[in-house]
């Protein structure tokens, strides 16, 4: 009985971070008390037969609510009790919930790290990295990839490494790049706005060469376009000669299906 017990506390805990994922995914809105309370009494009740993914459980509700120092000490909680690679990615991805995409990457980066044959967290790594805005890097970590790439792989990093070639022919350091990625996210998370995605394309067209990067966020076309507004002025803050003649970053709605 005990076991049966320890099953059923494992799905249930299962399917509430599931859920509060979901939730983060589409950037809808806080979660109603109630909601908030059950999905917090299942990670609780699972504390004892399943704590690591009861604490990360736990983490990802305080993403939700933008609480920062209740997701750190519920990710320091769950590493302790798992040293393997999904509590690891599952903490990266409660920071870029909350826009922290420079320490998400770095959280990535050190699970791949713990655990360099894993594809998963490699793959993971290099995401966040470039997601974050930290480009370099991240093509350092395709290197790394590559004896074990797939056709997906090369495609992206073929792309990627376009968009950096342009951004080196025009003089753009990567370090501008990167802390405009870290001012828009800033800007982002003062306003309890969740950055979802990081879109880039790369116009190569002769005398057109420009990198753009996209960042999709779940709010209306009017408030898109009011942010994007005054997101200009916290990239300009961030890097003196924004805007560059061959990298723009701004705001979009998302994409849906």
């Amino acid at each position: 009985m005990s076991m049966d017990r320890r099953t059923l506390s494992a799905e249930a805990v299962t399917a509430a971070f599931n859920q509060i994922c979901a939730h983060l995914d589409e950037d809808a809105g806080e979660l109603d008390a109630a909601t908030r309370k059950r999905l917090e009494r299942i990670a609780k009740e699972s504390m004892e037969a399943h704590p690591a993914l009861a604490w990360q459980t736990l983490g990802m509700l305080a993403a939700e609510r933008w609480d920062s120092e209740a997701l750190e000490v519920a990710y320091a909680n769950a590493l302790r009790c798992e040293r393997g690679v999904q509590a690891g990615i599952n903490c990266a991805v409660a920071l870029a919930a909350c826009n922290r995409f420079g320490e998400a990457a770095e959280v990535a980066e050190r699970a791949w790290q713990a655990q360099p044959s894993s594809l998963l967290a490699l793959r993971g790594a290099i995401d966040m990295a470039w997601q974050a805005g930290r480009w370099a890097r991240a093509l350092e970590l395709m290197q790394a990839l590559s004896p074990r790439s797939n056709a997906t792989d090369r495609e992206t990093e073929a792309y990627r490494r376009k968009a950096v070639a342009i951004l080196e022919r025009h003089a753009v350091p990567l370090s501008a790049v990167e802390a405009l990625h870290d001012a828009l996210y800033g800007f982002l998370a003062t306003r309890r706005v969740r950055a979802l995605a990081a879109c880039e394309f790369v116009d190569d067209g002769p005398g057109e060469e420009t990198v753009y990067v996209t960042v999709q966020i779940a709010r209306e076309h009017d408030e898109v376009a009011q942010l994007d507004e005054a997101l200009a002025e916290a990239l300009s803050d961030a890097v003196e000669a924004y805007p560059l003649a061959a990298f723009v970053i701004d705001l979009a709605e998302r994409e849906t299906a």
